[in-house]
């Protein structure tokens, strides 16, 4: 999404800040990430 000028934001209860600095991503909180987002993209693992 980068090269369309789009900011990444990132909420993970894990530390991300390689994974941040890597893909250029800003990590923040829930509350910054949903007021500040235009679209929201939950990862999470299925659990059967």
């Amino acid at each position: 999404m980068k090269p369309f000028g789009c900011n990444i934001l990132v909420n993970d209860i894990e530390d991300k800040n390689e994974f941040c600095r890597e893909q250029s991503a800003i990590e923040t909180s829930f509350e910054i990430l949903i007021n500040e987002s235009d679209i929201v993209s939950l990862h999470v693992l299925l659990q059967i």
